[in-house]
């Protein structure tokens, strides 16, 4: 007869991440999990894809070719020690550092040929002409449940909600697009500044968090933070300032 080992308590190990505090807005392990491509990882999906990562979205794609430069380090995402990378290598980093998370990477940007075959795409691009192009990529494509697309210049910003398979979000959506050249441009110096970056990243978040939950959403967000206008659909708030 031989003796049978002792049993030993192992000791309880909390995990290093805990969504604990969230779980009533979204639980990772029990609502949708559809990839997330998120187009363009500079001053607004720097932000986009980090916020995405800390909310529990475990499929996410980032897309771009540009590399962290030094004035890129104040109004996004990113560290010095970032300098010189791709920007999807060094927000891969900045994700897997926080959340443990591995995220794929499309190093390039999103042209003609470019391909997205399901779930919820975000265009955070710098250019009208490439919101054209991942625009014409979506549309009427089944397999896409939602494009969000995030446009800022200075100190406003836009956020659209879109189901690319809805004929009257498409024709709406289709009259906000414009030529490249009917934007007004802003100077070198006033084209970005973090607290927007930041806002529109966080809007566009939790706009995701809704459709994901099948909850209410707003198809068009308009801030004006230098005019303090604020407007949702159509139905403006314009505070005066003190």
């Amino acid at each position: 007869m031989t003796d049978e080992p002792i049993p030993v308590d192992v000791p309880f190990e909390e995990p290093k991440v805990s969504f604990l505090r969230q779980l009533e807005w979204y639980n990772p392990d029990e609502d949708p999990q559809p990839d997330i491509h998120i187009v363009g990882c500079g001053g607004i999906g720097s932000f986009v894809g980090y916020y995405a990562a800390q909310m529990g979205l475990k499929n996410l794609i980032l897309w771009d070719r540009d590399t962290v430069e030094p004035h890129n380090l104040p109004n996004q995402n990113f560290l010095v020690e970032h300098l010189g990378l791709k920007k999807t290598e060094a927000l891969a980093d900045l994700i897997k550092r926080k959340v443990e998370l591995e995220v794929k990477i499309k190093d390039r940007f999103f042209t003609d040929d470019s391909k997205v075959n399901n779930g919820i795409v975000i265009a955070a691009t710098d250019s009208i002409s490439s919101r054209k192009t991942i625009w014409n990529a979506v549309k009427g494509k089944p397999e896409v449940q939602w494009f969000i697309d995030g446009r800022l210049g200075g100190q406003a910003f836009q956020v659209f909600v879109i189901n690319p398979n809805d004929p009257d979000d498409i024709r709406f959506y289709e009259s906000t697009l414009f030529e490249s050249g009917e934007a007004d441009p802003l100077p070198c110096t006033a084209k970005a500044v973090i607290f927007v970056g930041a806002h529109i990243a966080a809007l566009m978040c939790q706009q995701l968090r809704c459709v994901l939950k099948g909850e209410g959403h707003f198809r068009n967000i308009n801030i004006d933070h230098l005019n303090g206008i604020i407007e949702y659909d159509g139905q403006a708030l314009m505070p005066k300032k003190r």
